[in-house]
C-alpha cells in the first residue's frame, strides 16, 4: 500500500474511532436510564446492565487508542459498578446516582476532545534482499580450511584476509570470523563489523571472550574445532533473516472497530494480518493459516479468551504459537490466570499501538526464530521427519478443500553406508548436504524438502501432477550424479533413487507414503540411481 494510501486508511479509522466512542457513549447512557425505569430489579434489570457493563468494557478498552484517554479511565470505573448490578440482589440505594455521575463523567471526558496523536505508528523495517554469500574472514593460514568448510554447507563464501578486511563487501548475509587470539584479535575486528550477522570462531572461548564480543555486536561465538551442525544451523538462520515472508498476525476480538485499528497498525508496519471478531472461527484459522502470533482479546462473548488460548494448547502443533492478551482487564490475578492457561504476554487496553507493533514485532520473531530450530534439520537446514510430516498433512487438507493435487517425492542415497565405511562419517555428512543443497536449488520456492530420515529425503511437489514432478526429481537425479565429494585427496561421487506418488490417487498421508515408498524400494530394486512413479510415468 502507499504510504498515502495507509495515512487515509489511518484517518478513516481515526474519525470512525471517534464517533464510534460517541455511539456506545450515547447507547451507554439510553440501557443505564433503562436500568431505573422498571418498578422492581428483577433478571431483566440485571440484563440490562450487563448489557451496559460490555458497552463499557468496550469503551475502557478502545478510549485511549483513539486518543481519549480519560473516557477509558471512567469507563473502567463505570465497568466495574455495572458488573456487581449484574450480580447482585438489589442495588445499593446510592448506586443510581454513583451511575449518573459517570455517565456525566463519561459524556465530558469525550467532549474534551482527542488529546495528541493517535497514530504514531512505527514504521516497517526495510531489509535488503540477501543472497547466500557468507563473508570469511581468518588469517591467512587458515583462510582455506575455513572457506572449504562453508562452501561445503551449500553456501558462497568470499574469502578475505585477517589482516586486509578492507577488501570484504558492505554488505553479505553473514560473516564468519575466525580470530584465533580471542579478545586481542576483537580490537583488530573494527572494520569486519557491521556488515552482517557476525559469527566468531575463536580458539579459546570463555566468559571473557563472550562478554566482549557482545560488546562488539557480534552475534554468535564457537569454540574450535568447529562443530559443522551448530555452524550450519546459524548460518541457515542468518541467511533466512534477510528473506523471510512477513510476519503473520492473527487478531481475535469482538470489538470490529478494534480490530480494524490494530490490523491497520500491524498491515503498516509490514505484517500479514487476518482478523474475526468470533472467537468460534478462530482454531479453523489458526489451522488453515499457522500464524506467527495470535492477539486475543481477554473478555468475548460466547467463548473467553482464556477459554480460546486453552483450545489452541490442546494441539502440540500450536504449543509454541505465541498468544498476546488484548484487555481491559487490570486484576493481576486474572492477567496470571491468562497466561498460565497459555498466554505469552499481557497488553492492557487501551492499547498504544506504537508499543503494540513493536511487541508483536519482537514476540514473532523469536517465536519464528525458536520455531525454526525446531522444525529444521541442524545438519541440511531442511525440515526435520516430524515438521515434513505436519506440513504433508496440511497439504493434503488444502487439496481436499480446493481439489488441487500434490505429489510426494521419497529419496534415499544409494549404498550410503559404503561411503561411510570408505570414506567416514564427515564425508558422509557432506553427501548429505551436497543433496540438500541440489534440492534447495532445483526445486521452486513453494516446493518443500525435509530430511526424512538419515540419508533418506522427501520433497512435496505442490500443484504437480506426478508426470511432471518425475521431470524434476529425474533432472534433480543426474544433476547429483554428477557433483564430485572428496574426502583426504579421494574424489568419489554419489547417486540417490526415488520414489512417487499422487494425492490424487492416495488423498490420505499413510496411503500416500506408502505409495511413494513402495516406489522408492522399485527403484532400488531395478539397480538404484532411478526414478520410479506409481501409476506409471504418466502417474
Amino acid at each position: 500500500m502507499a504510504e498515502e494510501g495507509r495515512l487515509a486508511v489511518l484517518r478513516r479509522l481515526d474519525e470512525a474511532g471517534a464517533k464510534g466512542i460517541g455511539e456506545r457513549i450515547a447507547a451507554l447512557r439510553r440501557i443505564s436510564a433503562g436500568l431505573w425505569a422498571r418498578p422492581a430489579w428483577d433478571a431483566v434489570s440485571r440484563a440490562g446492565a450487563q448489557e451496559a457493563g460490555a458497552l463499557a468494557h468496550k469503551l475502557a478498552g478502545s478510549g485511549g487508542t483513539f486518543g481519549f484517554p480519560h473516557v477509558s479511565r471512567v469507563a473502567a470505573s463505570l465497568e466495574t459498578v455495572l458488573a456487581e448490578l449484574a450480580q447482585g440482589a438489589d442495588p445499593p440505594a446510592d448506586v443510581e446516582k454513583q451511575v449518573e455521575r459517570l455517565l456525566a463523567a463519561l459524556q465530558s471526558a469525550f467532549a474534551r476532545g482527542p488529546a495528541g496523536s493517535r497514530f504514531a505508528l512505527a514504521q516497517a523495517e526495510v531489509q535488503a534482499a540477501q543472497g547466500q554469500e557468507i563473508c570469511v574472514v581468518a588469517p591467512a593460514d587458515r583462510l582455506r580450511g575455513l572457506v572449504e568448510l562453508v562452501a561445503g554447507l551449500g553456501f558462497m563464501p568470499i574469502p578475505c584476509d585477517l589482516a586486509d578486511p578492507a577488501a570484504l563487501p558492505d554488505q553479505a548475509a553473514a560473516v564468519v570470523v575466525l580470530a584465533p587470539d580471542g579478545t586481542a584479535d576483537l580490537v583488530r575486528l573494527d572494520p569486519v563489523l557491521g556488515r552482517g550477522p557476525t559469527i566468531l570462531v575463536a580458539d579459546r572461548v570463555d566468559l571473557d571472550v563472550r562478554l566482549a564480543a557482545a560488546r562488539s555486536g557480534i552475534d554468535a561465538v564457537m569454540p574450535l574445532p568447529i562443530d559443522t551442525a551448530e555452524l550450519a544451523d546459524w548460518l541457515n538462520s542468518f541467511v533466512g533473516s534477510g528473506s523471510e515472508v512477513p510476519y503473520s498476525v492473527l487478531i481475535v476480538d469482538d470489538d470490529q472497530l478494534l480490530v480494524e485499528v490494530y490490523a491497520a497498525a500491524l498491515e503498516q508496519a509490514g505484517m500479514v494480518v487476518s482478523v474475526t471478531t468470533n472467537p468460534a472461527e478462530a482454531p479453523a484459522l489458526i489451522g488453515a493459516h499457522f500464524p506467527d502470533l495470535v492477539l486475543m482479546d481477554v473478555q468475548m462473548p460466547g467463548i473467553s479468551g482464556i477459554e480460546l488460548a486453552q483450545v489452541i494448547r490442546q494441539s502440540r502443533r500450536f504449543l509454541s504459537l505465541p498468544v498476546v492478551f488484548l484487555s481491559a482487564e487490570r486484576d493481576s490475578e486474572r492477567q496470571f490466570l491468562a497466561r498460565r492457561f497459555g498466554g505469552d504476554d499481557f497488553i492492557t487496553k487501551p492499547v498504544d499501538l506504537e508499543r503494540l507493533v513493536t511487541m508483536v514485532r519482537l514476540r514473532a520473531e523469536r517465536a519464528r526464530s525458536l520455531r525454526s530450530a525446531m522444525e529444521h534439520d541442524s545438519l541440511t537446514g531442511l525440515l526435520n521427519h516430524g515438521r515434513f510430516k505436519d506440513k504433508l498433512q496440511h497439504e493434503l487438507e488444502r487439496c481436499r478443500r480446493n481439489g488441487g493435487e500434490i505429489s510426494l517425492a521419497i529419496l534415499d542415497l544409494d549404498l550410503f553406508k559404503a561411503v561411510n565405511d570408505t570414506y567416514g562419517h564427515l564425508a558422509g555428512d557432506q553427501v548429505i548436504r551436497g543433496l540438500a543443497r541440489t534440492l534447495r536449488a532445483r526445486l521452486r520456492r513453494i516446493d518443500l524438502a525435509g530430511r526424512y530420515g538419515g540419508e533418506e529425503f522427501a520433497v512435496i511437489l505442490l500443484d504437480t501432477p506426478p508426470g511432471a514432478a518425475f521431470g524434476v526429481v529425474d533432472q534433480t537425479r543426474r544433476v547429483f550424479a554428477q557433483q564430485r565429494f572428496e574426502s583426504e585427496g579421494q574424489a568419489f561421487q554419489a547417486t540417490f533413487s526415488a520414489g512417487i506418488a499422487s494425492s490424487r490417487r492416495h488423498p490420505e498421508i499413510n496411503q500416500l507414503i506408502a505409495a511413494a515408498d513402495a516406489m522408492l524400494y522399485e527403484a532400488k530394486r531395478a539397480g538404484r540411481d532411478a526414478v520410479f512413479v506409481d501409476g506409471g510415468p504418466g502417474g
